[in-house]
C-alpha cells in the first residue's frame, strides 16, 4: 500500500533536509539556497505567501553572494519573489 504524499509531508521532509544541510554546509552555501528555493513553492501552495516570498528573497541573497548578482539562479529567485501568489490570482480570475 502506497502512502499519499501531501504538500505538508513534502514540506516537512524538505525542511528536515535543510536543517541537516545547514549543520554541514553553513547558511551561505548554494545547496542551502536550492533547498530554500524548493521549500518556497510548497509554502506558496499552502497559502503562506509571505513565507514563500521571504525564502525566495533569501535564495536571491545567497546566490548573489556566491555566484553573482547577474547569474541566472540569482535572477530567477528574484523574479519568483516578485511573482509569489500571482498564479493563484490568475486562476481565481478564470473562474
Amino acid at each position: 500500500m502506497r502512502r499519499r504524499v501531501t504538500s505538508k509531508t513534502r514540506l516537512f521532509s524538505t525542511k528536515r533536509g535543510l536543517e541537516i544541510k545547514l549543520k554541514l554546509l553553513g547558511s551561505e552555501h548554494p545547496l542551502i539556497a536550492a533547498s530554500k528555493y524548493n521549500i518556497a513553492p510548497l509554502k506558496e501552495t499552502q497559502g503562506n505567501l509571505e513565507g514563500s516570498r521571504r525564502l525566495f528573497l533569501k535564495c536571491e541573497q545567497i546566490y548573489a553572494k556566491v555566484v553573482g548578482a547577474d547569474h541566472e539562479e540569482t535572477l530567477d529567485a528574484a523574479m519568483r519573489a516578485q511573482t509569489v501568489g500571482e498564479e493563484k490570482e490568475d486562476e481565481e480570475g478564470e473562474e
